[in-house]
């Protein structure tokens, strides 16, 4: 699936309430929320990577 219309289905997960996921249907449903878990983990990954150079740099920088 091309990676912007992992980041619309995962848009639309994000802004809809359980109520509205199930008017979504049953077809769609996986899809977003599989497009919003991808989205969360990539940004969790993206932060975790964030902190660990931070981190380095500011080890590297008390030691010299």
């Amino acid at each position: 699936m091309p990676p912007g219309k992992v980041g619309h289905f995962a848009g639309k997960a994000h802004v809809t309430d359980v109520a509205g996921m199930r008017r979504v249907g049953t077809g769609k449903q996986p899809t977003s929320s599989a497009g919003f878990v991808h989205t969360a983990a990539a940004g969790a990954r993206d932060d975790v990577v964030t902190m660990f150079c931070k981190r380095t740099a500011a080890v590297h920088g008390s030691v010299q």
